[in-house]
């Protein structure tokens, strides 16, 4: 079997608007770390492509067996392009992982994904949309809030600002959103309780289908010094201001009843979004208890500590979590040529 797979990378050449460590590198993948060498772990053999130049002809001149799809930060490096990616792929009739164009579009727009979750039964936050444009923020709105980009990934435009106490708080967020220019924004219910990782591998109509160990964050070192949110400043390490505190990532303390709940959830909403091969989902507990939706992620980092400790106890190995989802990727694109 021809083993070989083209990795498409951010464009190495262009800043990343998000990843404040800049864009990831062919020698993450080569070299010797334990968690980035994909080539000496893998039962595939890779090649990379880290320029967007002219990608739709490089892509059809190269013509891959499979192309590996991380490129979570969109073509030429803008999140609102994302799903140029797989339209590229779709167009060329190329084979590659992860979630189509349709799919994208769904969740990039945090409001709609919410109410395609609430449309199937998940419950989610209380939430409305503002724009700047409107100058007045909606008077129904209960604090406290939890405020971020309708139009984001990877955390940008969510600061410790976010967590909104009050309507003197939430105008200085607004003033602060002015000047990153994020534009419009969700105004959500905060939920205080704790917050769950799902991670789902496969597809449900291949037999291949599985739920990772569900995790928790554990926000306790943060302090009273940060609100206990993944923040910009948490997710994106930088050497000249690094975040002094450490997210823990722990196994999900929820009743079986509650696990059972999740991952049907979980399932549910990777068909409904029509996620292929991978997909992450965050979860979080209302004042109340009641576990709530509050993102969708279909094309996740997959090189991230939560998915390698979800391999762990899985009792695998993150490489082979990552041939796995190639495999899926490749009988899924068989039966599709198949029909």
């Amino acid at each position: 079997m021809d083993t070989r797979v083209l990795v498409l990378l951010e464009d190495a050449s262009i800043r990343s608007p998000v990843k404040a460590c800049g864009p990831v590198r062919v020698e993450y993948f080569e070299g010797s770390d334990p968690v980035f060498s994909l080539g000496e772990r893998s039962r595939y053999t890779f090649d990379y492509l880290t320029d967007h130049h002219d990608l739709f002809r490089t892509l059809a001149e190269r013509n891959p067996r499979l192309i590996f799809n991380l490129c979570d930060q969109g073509f030429g490096n803008e999140p609102r392009k994302e799903l140029h990616i797989p339209a590229m792929c779709e167009v060329l009739g190329l084979p590659y992982t992860g979630a189509p164009p349709s799919c994208l579009v769904l969740a990039f727009d945090k409001v709609v994904a919410s109410a395609v979750a609430k449309s199937v039964g998940v419950a989610v936050p209380n939430e409305v949309l503002y724009d700047p444009a409107w100058k007045n923020v909606p008077n129904n709105v209960l604090f406290p809030l939890f405020v971020k980009p309708n139009f984001a990934d990877g955390s940008f435009g969510i600061f410790r600002e976010s967590l909104v106490p009050d309507p003197p708080s939430l105008a200085a967020y607004l003033t602060r959103a002015n000047e990153w220019q994020l534009g419009s924004l969700v105004l959500q219910e905060y939920l205080p309780g704790t917050e769950y990782c799902s991670v789902c591998v496969g597809n449900p109509d291949q037999g291949d289908f599985r739920v990772l160990p569900i995790l928790e964050k554990d926000y306790s070192a943060f302090g009273a010094d940060y609100p206990p949110i993944t923040g910009f400043e948490v997710k994106w390490y930088r050497q000249d201001a690094p975040f002094p505190y450490d997210l823990d990532l722990r196994p999900a303390q929820l009743s079986v009843s509650e696990q059972t709940a999740m991952i049907s959830d979980v399932e549910l909403l990777f068909r409904r979004f029509d996620c292929r091969d991978y997909a992450k989902f965050d979860f979080r507990r209302d004042t109340h208890g009641k576990i709530r939706l509050i993102d969708v992620n279909p094309n996740f980092d997959l090189f991230s500590d939560s998915l390698i400790l979800m391999a762990d106890l899985a009792n695998t190995s993150h490489a082979d979590v990552i041939d796995g989802i190639l495999d899926s990727a490749l009988h899924r694109h068989a039966l599709v040529a198949d029909r």
